[in-house]
This record gives structure tokens, sequence and C-alpha cells, in this order.
């Protein structure tokens, strides 16, 4: 005969169901991380192609060896919470398709500041799942911030290829991270 604990515990060390021990009954609502970490706050995904005709045409075709803008975002920082004691950081999340030959380049800008800690910009070359480094999201007035006035952040992705053509997935995402 197995003995159910719902204290959490267990004799054998097993980790415990998450929903024994969630007051709610909604792990995911109680669900906390053993381990400090990025937590994710929101999700910006790329959707269809602005003229897609159908489910197969949906994805976003890049033809063009000078950058054009995939998604663009404003979003404002107290309305996320905690902007004053926590870091917020960007990445691109996503799939591509890369003809033989070609190179793809994705460049993730955050809106008001510029530099290495504040863009990022990947070369794909063949065609795969991604995940760009993480890139710091800064407000654009920090008097404002210790004001109490509204402050602004946003994002821009762009893409261009070289020597061929490339396809963005649509599920492709921008997300946004506090510590």
């Amino acid at each position: 005969m197995t003995e159910r604990h719902t204290n959490g515990s267990s004799d054998d060390g097993t980790r415990p169901s998450p929903l024994d021990a969630s007051s709610s009954g909604l792990a995911s609502r109680d669900y906390r991380p053993r381990t400090g970490g990025p937590e994710l706050v929101t999700s910006w995904p790329l959707g269809p192609a602005p003229g897609a005709d159908g489910p197969g045409d949906a994805d976003w075709s890049v033809e063009t060896g000078k950058y054009v803008t995939l998604q663009r975002s404003r979003f404002t920082l107290p309305y996320l919470g905690g902007h004053d004691d926590v870091p917020l950081y960007l990445n691109v999340v996503g799939h591509v398709s890369v003809e033989t030959g070609a190179t793809l380049s994705l460049w993730l800008t955050q809106r008001h500041l510029d530099g290495d800690h504040y863009e990022t910009e990947v070369d794909l070359t063949r065609t795969g799942d991604l995940q760009t480094p993480m890139v710091e999201v800064a407000p654009d007035d920090p008097d404002a911030i210790r004001d109490g006035r509204e402050v602004y952040g946003g994002f821009t992705l762009r893409a261009r290829v070289e020597d061929g053509t490339a396809t963005v997935d649509r599920g492709t995402a921008v997300q946004l991270f506090s510590e």
C-alpha cells in the first residue's frame, strides 16, 4: 500500500506534487521556482505576416539586404511593477528558415539606449530554433521614475538577409523578463 502525503513531504525523497502543495488547487498560480532567476513578464509574438493569404503563407519572408522592421512595441514601465528594484531584460526566441548560402541577421534594440548592454544582433546561417542573448531594458528618464511620472520603454526587432532569402516563423517572439 502506498502512503500519500499532502503536506509537501515524502518519505522516499521524491518531489511532492505541486497540486498537493497548492492551497488554491491551481498549481500554476502557487508555483514558485526552487531557484532564483529571470521571470517571464510578457511576450510579443510576431503573428502572421502582413498580407498572408493562408496558413502556409503566414511566416515572415525576409528578402532584402537592408534592415526591415518586423515588430515595434512601447510599454509603460510602472505598469510592469518593481522596475526601480529589479532589472528588466529582452530577448528573442523562435524559429527561422535560412536558404543555403544566405545569412539572416536579427537586430533587437531597446528604445532609448544603444550599445552592448541594450541591443543584440545575431547572424544565422541555417534553419533552426534560436534564442538571442538578453539585453537590458532601461527607462528613458531616471528623474521621471524618482518623481513618480510615467516612464515608457520599448523595443524594435529588425531583420535583413544577404545572399538569398529567409523566413521568420510567426511564433517567434520578443520576451520581457524581470530578475
